[in-house]
């Protein structure tokens, strides 16, 4: 893992604390800490997101847009899936 994605992670672990407080923190245990966690990141996810899944050319993989009738990639013509 490189350096930023260590920081990266450790920003996302530390959150509920520095959100919290670190003396709220402390009176919690760590399960209480990661419900408080999980609560905090459903709140902030807009509904629907967690369903929501990318366009991807069936042929190379290239991630698309909803308006796209080719593979910017490889060329390949998009069926309605897209």
């Amino acid at each position: 893992m490189g350096i930023g994605a260590g920081l990266v992670t450790l920003a996302v672990v530390l959150r509920p604390f520095l959100r919290s407080g670190a003396a709220a923190a402390a009176r919690l245990g760590p399960d209480e800490l990661i419900e408080c966690w999980v609560a905090q990141v459903r709140a902030e996810t807009p509904a629907g997101a967690a369903e929501a899944r990318p366009i991807v050319c069936a042929r190379c993989g290239h991630a698309l847009t909803s308006g796209d009738n080719f593979c910017s990639r490889c060329g390949a013509p998009l069926g309605s899936e897209a």
